[in-house]
């Protein structure tokens, strides 16, 4: 027993001595103790963060289409953010019918359930309210502080803008809640409706602001990017070393009627290595693989180990750099193509959100997206190039390469916009076409009045007040209209901002101010001239006809109209003289000393009359004579005016008793100097209006390093577009390149038509088999071999057609690349020609239109107030009524037809004048935009500092005599500027390190 208890003891297996049992394990535990779970989910999702933020900074550092404010997390101010943990979300809420009709395999667990969402946009909006109203309000101030309303007698039209918005609440007061079922709102229940929301005010580039937070485009569009950044580590990672580990432990137990006869034991396999793909297409693959089988029963245990190392060269078909590094090209090359994808999508989204879609856009038709999609796509016929032949290693357990080349995946057209493209711009001239209908109402309603007041003196009748109250009528139908129109423009520009339905708003019109300031200065000059005649109409009782030499002067030297102008400064020296004359006694036969004067300036104008039309086919005549025929007309008016004045103040009409015929006579003399004294106003009114015409906003700059695009000839202007629109445009740079992708596929395709050669090189050692030393390594056990393996290309159909299929697509990338070249061009020089007769529309008829348009109701009302002389004594004189001669009745109803025509043209060259304005600055921003340059800030705002370039033009373009350019340069970065632009706090998102990492 004892011979058998030592035979045991010294027939123990070698390799259980502690040392070996620690060395075995060594070899097990890669097989059974390596964490299959892997990392976890945020280790994942932070390597992926960091090698993605590696690669946009290094395709886009210190160049045109750099992103220094990348991120791709929602911005924590945003409606779809997202303050949860990103790896663990809650779940939404569910269905019920597809909970209850649908398995339920996962729990919600400590996230619980919740929708998730963000709030902060509200707060930035709330803030963004607050400062643009106390801007309003300042503007409103300055408005009415330096207004020549201001200066009338009835100062209430002083402050416009809050007539407007007065009369913008009771349109939508209206259009709120204005019926029940049975009977209108009261006053009271429609006031309530009306201020149940407060809108919230926003500029344009707190629009675009928002939009680069809260947009769902724009954020779809980050992850776009950074989805195209993911193939492009796969394919780094194909050309680096590649390790792997992998076991496999069985426990086995079989009868002794088995196959294998009875068995107890343990079996192991494990396998460690690594892969290695070179650019020359070669592969490298070691691993070490060791099988050890522990037997529980009398048999002896085993652990056998086998070292391998294989080289694959391929020297013909994917062979050589052009192949192996071919699908590494791609994705890198791709990756650049979408990121100038995104900077250009950033510029199209400003353009987007600013202007919409008001013109014609080449291949868009109206009302679809106006954001065109990317350059970054592969056509399906176009040859990709198959990975490297799989190599299979003569040791057992190997695994083959983890991640093959090419298996980045490729990448297709990015999606464009799904929003309408409303834009802000186009939602700013609808508010003004309402604005518009406003003041349009306000003027029928003061005629309304008017005639009314008509009506009860007989100069009117019921049809003539009945047309202006219908007038009226259609012109509240039309804005009730309007106003449910801009309230459902203003919801679809929610839309492209990604706001609530919900969320009252409301638009800053400061990019249409300076015209509405304009036309204002026009109406305030209107209405200093309306106010002027109608004070001097209340002057015609002739009790009092010893007091109109005074009042008319006072007119003359400080009404609405004269005040502060060089015209009162002198009518009273002037008006003094022709009194002069008119006191001084004349001879028995002679004129008096005033018809002696105008006798003398009439002859004097009639020979210049002469000169003018003996030179007219020379020139005509100078225009300091011209200017003296100005003046001697004004002069001959002065002393008509006395005259008139002068047989007035004799008072002839106190010679009979006759009531009615004193009456008659006064209210004839009265009419006399009333329109004697209409012409002299003529002056002052002249001089405010030319005032005037020197205040009108110039268009904003349009050139290209001094180059002006509206002023300079066509070919000059055409040619220095073209040039930087195709050295600027992203989208044709991605055009360029991707033709050269095309060439390279030829190369590439052209390889898969060789036969196969490849040379492979394979070394094998192993341990004693069926020993128990797992690392005893030699010689004796390695077998090494070198393989030469060749296939003739007898059978190359599917790679005949690849080929012949790059070839096709390489010249189609030629034509496509012709015609994207010849598209921008087009669009350029469209938007060239739209904005050069814009120029022209704006300067030369829509000015003039406006101010003729304003002119033409101020004639049309006078016309209509002229003083009539009344046809009963119990009428006072200075009634109103169509001026007619003696021999022919007034036309009241010619007059009121006229009245209500011009005013509506004046309505109608508002508007026109505000869409030309709006058209131009949207396609000043489809230009530059087309062109490629059009810089943003870290807003998404463009720094607009073509103003700037502009100085160096001789003189600065598009300014009027005498005024200094209309836009001032902004401290902003410049597109040569390479400092980094900083966001501000409220747009900071959140970053990968802010959200923790862990393995």
């Amino acid at each position: 027993m004892a011979d058998q208890i030592r035979s045991r003891k010294t027939s123990r297996p070698a390799w259980a001595s502690p040392f070996l049992r620690w060395a075995l394990l060594t070899l097990v535990v890669p097989g059974l103790l390596t964490p299959l779970g892997g990392c976890t989910r945020n280790f994942f999702r932070k390597r992926a963060d960091r090698e993605v933020a590696g690669l946009l900074s290094d395709k886009s550092k210190g160049t045109a289409w750099e992103l220094p404010d990348y991120f791709v997390y929602p911005d924590p101010l945003s409606r779809f953010a997202d303050p949860t943990n990103p790896d663990r979300p809650p779940m939404p809420p569910d269905d019920p019918a597809a909970r209850d009709f649908s398995p339920n395999p996962q729990k919600p667990g400590k996230a619980g359930v919740a929708q998730v969402g963000g709030v902060g946009y509200l707060d930035l909006l709330a803030q963004w309210d607050c400062e643009n109203r106390a801007r309003e309000d300042a503007e409103h101030a300055k408005d009415a502080s330096t207004s020549v309303a201001a200066l009338l007698d009835n100062p209430a039209s002083a402050d416009p803008d809050k007539e407007v918005a007065k009369g913008l609440t009771l349109a939508r007061r209206e259009i709120a809640d204005p019926v029940k079922v049975d009977r209108a709102l009261s006053e009271a229940d429609a006031k309530q409706a009306a201020s149940r929301e407060r809108p919230l005010l926003i500029n344009l580039e707190q629009c675009v602001q928002l939009g680069l937070i809260n947009s769902r485009e724009y954020q779809a569009r980050r992850e776009q990017l950074y989805l195209a950044a993911l193939p492009v580590t796969l394919e780094r990672f194909a050309f680096g070393s590649q390790l792997f580990a992998a076991g496999t432990a069985i426990r086995e137990r079989s009868g002794k009627n088995s196959p294998d006869g009875q068995t107890n034991r343990w079996t192991t396999n494990s396998t460690l290595g690594f892969t290695k793909a070179f650019s020359t297409g070669a592969l490298l693959l070691a691993s070490f693989a060791n099988q050890t089988v522990y037997n529980l029963g009398n048999y002896p245990s085993t652990s056998v180990s086998t070292l391998s190392l294989d080289v694959v060269q391929p020297f013909l078909r994917g062979g050589g750099r052009a192949v192996a590094l071919e699908p590494l090209t791609q994705a890198e090359r791709n990756l650049l193509y979408a990121i100038r994808d995104y900077v250009k999508f950033q510029q199209e989204f400003y353009v987007f959100i600013g202007a919409g879609q008001p013109t014609f856009i080449p291949g868009v038709q109206a009302g679809v997206q106006a954001i065109s999609g990317g350059v970054v796509s592969l056509p399906t016929n176009q040859f990709v190039p198959p990975t490297l032949p799989p190599v299979t290693p003569l040791a057992s357990n190997a695994v083959s390469v983890q991640l093959p080349i090419g298996a980045g995946g490729r990448l297709f057209a990015l999606p464009g916009a799904g929003s309408t493209p409303q834009g802000f711009l186009a939602s700013v001239a609808e508010k003004f076409q309402l604005i518009n209908q406003v003041r349009n109402i306000e003027a029928l309603t003061r005629f309304l009045r008017l005639f009314q007041v008509y009506r009860e003196g007989d100069i009117v009748d019921e049809v003539q007040v009945g047309q202006v109250e219908q007038q009226l009528l259609r012109s509240i139908e039309t804005l009730l209209n309007f106003q449910s129109t801009y309230r459902s423009d203003l919801d679809q520009l929610k839309q492209q901002l990604g706001l609530p339905m919900t969320l009252a708003l409301d638009l800053v019109e400061e990019d249409l101010r300076p015209l509405y300031r304009q036309t204002r200065r026009f109406e305030d000059v209107s209405a200093a001239y309306e106010a002027s005649v109608s004070v001097s109409q209340r002057y015609g009782k002739m009790e009092e006809a010893n007091h109109l030499r005074a009042r008319l002067a006072k007119l003359l030297t400080d009404g609405p109209l004269t005040r502060e102008t060089d015209f009162s400064k002198t009518i009273g020296r002037r008006l003094g003289a022709w009194r002069a004359r008119s006191n001084a006694r004349p001879a028995p036969t002679a004129l008096s000393p005033l018809e002696q004067e105008l006798e003398k300036l009439r002859v004097e104008r009639r020979k210049l009359l002469d000169e003018r039309a003996a030179l007219r086919d020379k020139g005509g005549l100078p225009k300091a004579k011209e200017d003296r025929i100005e003046a001697i007309d004004f002069e001959i008016e002065l002393g008509q005016f006395e005259a008139f004045l002068r047989a007035y103040e004799a008072r002839p009409w106190e010679a009979t008793k006759d009531e009615r015929v004193r009456f008659a006579r006064a209210g004839a003399l009265f009419t006399s100097v009333y329109r004697a004294f209409l012409p002299l106003l003529e002056e002052p009114f002249r001089e405010r209006i030319n005032r005037v015409r020197t205040l009108w906003p110039n268009l904003p700059p349009l050139c290209i390093d001094g180059v002006d695009l509206l002023a300079d000839n066509d070919d000059k202007v055409l040619a220095a577009a073209s040039r930087y629109a195709l050295a600027n445009r992203l989208d044709l740079m991605n055009n360029r390149a991707q033709l050269v992708d095309s060439w390279r596929k030829v190369a590439v395709a052209a390889n898969a038509l060789l036969g196969t050669f490849n040379v492979e090189y394979n070394a094998t050692i192993s341990t004693p088999p069926g020993g128990r030393q797992p690392f005893k390594f030699g010689g004796a056990t390695g077998t090494s071999r070198l393989i030469f393996n060749g296939q003739l290309p007898l059978v190359r159909l599917a790679e005949r057609n690849n080929y012949r299929a790059t070839l096709i697509a390489y010249q189609r990338q030629r034509r496509e690349l012709q015609l994207a070249e010849d598209n921008v061009l087009f669009q350029v020089r469209l938007d060239l020609r739209q904005l050069r007769a814009a120029g022209v529309n704006y300067h030369t008829v829509q000015k003039r239109a406006i101010e003729l348009a304003y002119r033409q109701v101020d004639q049309a009302l006078v016309a209509f107030s002229q003083p009539q002389t009344p046809t009963t004594p119990a009428l006072a004189t200075g009634l109103v009524g169509g001026p007619t001669p003696a021999s022919r009745a007034a036309d009241p109803a010619a007059l009121t037809n006229q009245l209500l025509t011009t005013q509506n043209s004046l309505l109608n060259a508002q508007n026109d004048l505000y869409n030309i304005w709006v058209g131009y600055v949207t396609t000043r921003m489809s230009l530059y935009r087309d062109m490629g340059l059009m810089p943003l800030d870290a807003r998404g705002v463009w720094i607009d500092d073509v103003a700037t370039r502009c100085q160096s033009c001789n003189p600065p373009v598009n300014c009027a005599p005498g005024t200094e350019p209309s836009a001032a340069p902004r401290e902003e970065k410049r597109p040569d500027d390479k400092r980094p632009a900083e966001l501000p706090p409220a747009l900071t998102a959140p970053t990968a390190e802010a959200l923790g990492d862990g393995r």
